[in-house]
């Protein structure tokens, strides 16, 4: 595990977080177990024990049940109305990939790859577009890892498992390369393919090559003193498709489409699981026949509106389909007939407007015959085993990742309440917004208060009710305020300590009348509370009031 520095810990005391480590040596409370009692906790789906405890050490599981042993110097954590789920894995986070102006350089580094540039199998999801505020959306709909996989192209390169935690993309990487992205994109730039028959030829003949590169590969290394293989970093990038050790993620369009693959993948002999469609449930028997897993966008179809010319005649062209009428009453019934027809099914938010609403369609889906059992497995252990993160994903068990989430009540409701997220062993507590009463801009001087100690620094809140931003200052260092949040008289700041070598995030709860305010705090290693005086509506001016 990643330890602070001696600076970062010291500039943290200054915010009151270790301010009881000022009075003399002590063991650092970022290592500090926590015992959470709730009111029950689905272990797995399915499987729930009432008033049980969770004990958490180091980020990792140590002890789940009605009676645990509670370690020495615990902080207890009680939750008489909450019930702890597993965290959920998003399955599918496509990632895109910023176009660059090539150079000679670049063109040079192509000449190792493939001549079409749909064939990019050695580039992985590290490199694409992905930011903090995306994983932060992800982790308040309850996800706490995610799946993150490049989205365009024939064969598009390399998906990767990261964390939802805060700070980058270095602090959460998990596993690089769990599969390989593949689609049958044709050319936007007027290069090949410009079909679907030519992708179709180009799979197969890029699946051809990297067999005949392997196998060349292979047989120069036992035979040095013959012709070494011409080196291409996308065929050998393929030596896991093509020896079934990495399995395809292949995207299908629709369910044409996802009988299309099945016969791609049957013809070449290659492992791999489908993104769905939604309109599987159309052709069931010949889908499920197939034995390919399927990762199942949740995205139902709104209802078709008809624009009239006037209250008599409908606007040719503008009634919806009978096609359309149809999809829209039976979308809902897909991922019950999937998973009842026996198909592995993984559930995803891919194509939702925003993650949460994933919970609204699977309660629909569950009015249609899915099971709660089903979504959360769909949600959980079904995406662990998918990629081979059952050992320490999935479910709630000693040893594993303390990945988690409370909630109030059942979880597959239109708006399921729920109120923290644990991403290993870091929390994460959701707030309930209210519109603005107040305007926090401005310097504040700030007076922290923790274990008979305080301090002083300077918070400054820039930019409009809007768009807020800032900074803490403390013994001369500067510590980014992440997020800055207008609640009713409330200013929720999020100070982001990576900036100072520790994981997670600070939050300050600052409780405005006029110019002045009282609240609270807490972050990694505590607890504290302060109070703070606005001194100059600028923050990057002396005062003036």
């Amino acid at each position: 595990m990643h330890r602070p520095s001696l600076l970062a810990k010291r500039i943290l005391l200054a915010t009151a977080i270790l301010c009881a480590a000022l009075a003399g040596p002590a063991t650092a409370e970022f290592d500090l177990p926590y015992v959470i009692k709730a009111k029950s906790i689905v272990i797995a789906p399915g499987e729930v024990i009432e008033g049980a405890s969770l004990v958490v050490v180091d980020g990792v599981i140590q002890d789940v049940g009605v009676s645990v042993d509670i370690p020495k110097g615990a902080k207890i954590l009680e939750f008489e109305n909450l019930t702890i789920y597993p965290g959920l894995i998003e399955s599918y986070s496509g990632r895109s990939f910023e176009e660059k102006a090539s150079d000679d350089d670049d063109e040079d580094a192509l000449d190792l790859g493939h001549e079409n540039d749909l064939v990019q199998p050695e580039r992985d999801a590290t490199t694409a577009t992905f930011s903090e505020d995306d994983a932060k959306k992800l982790r308040n709909a309850g996800f706490t890892l995610a799946v993150g996989v490049p989205n365009k192209g024939i064969f598009r390169g390399g998906a990767i498992v990261q964390m939802l935690g805060n700070g980058t993309l270095k602090d959460n990487l998990m596993q690089v390369g769990v599969v390989q992205a593949a689609g049958l994109n044709q050319s936007t730039s007027g290069g090949y393919p410009t079909s679907l028959m030519g992708s179709m030829a180009l799979f197969r003949q890029v699946v051809a090559d990297a067999r005949w590169h392997q196998d060349a590969e292979a047989k120069y290394a036992r035979d040095s003193a013959q012709r070494k293989p011409e080196a291409n970093v996308s065929l050998a990038a393929l030596d896991g498709v093509v020896s079934k050790a990495q399995p395809l993620l292949f995207e299908t369009g629709d369910v044409t489409g996802a009988l299309r693959v099945l016969a791609l993948l049957e013809q070449t002999d290659l492992d791999g699981l489908l993104l769905g469609s939604g309109s599987e449930y159309q052709r069931l028997d010949e889908v499920v026949a197939g034995g390919r897993a399927i990762v199942l966008p949740v995205d139902f179809p709104d209802a078709p509106t008809i624009k009239g010319v006037d209250d008599a005649t409908i606007a040719d062209g503008l009634k919806p389909s009978l096609g359309e009428l149809r999809h829209w009453k039976a979308a809902a019934d897909n991922p019950a007939k999937l998973v009842g027809a026996g198909a592995t099914v993984a559930f995803t938010s891919h194509e939702l407007s925003s993650p949460g609403d994933i919970f609204p369609n699977l309660a629909k889906a569950i009015e249609r015959g899915l099971t709660q059992e089903q979504a959360l497995a769909g949600l959980t252990t079904v995406p662990a085993k998918l990629y081979g993160l059952d050992k320490i994903a999935g479910t709630i068990a000693k040893g594993k990742m303390a990945n988690f989430l409370l909630a109030e009540g059942d979880l597959f409701v239109e708006k399921p309440k729920i109120q923290e997220i644990w991403v290993a062993g870091s929390r994460y507590e959701l707030e309930e917004i209210k519109p603005p009463e107040v305007d926090p801009v401005g310097k504040w001087t700030i007076k922290v208060s923790a274990d008979g100690q305080t301090i002083e620094g300077v918070v400054r809140i820039r930019g409009t009710i809007e768009s807020l931003s800032g900074s803490l200052e403390v013994m001369g260092m500067t510590l980014p305020i992440s997020d800055v949040t207008v609640s009713g008289k409330t200013a929720i700041l999020t100070v982001d300590t990576a900036a100072v070598g520790m994981p997670g995030e600070m939050t300050l709860r600052m409780n405005i009348d006029s110019d002045s305010a009282t609240g609270s705090g807490d972050g990694p290693m505590g607890a504290f509370s302060f109070t703070a005086k606005r001194s100059s509506s600028n923050p990057d001016r002396g005062a003036d009031r």
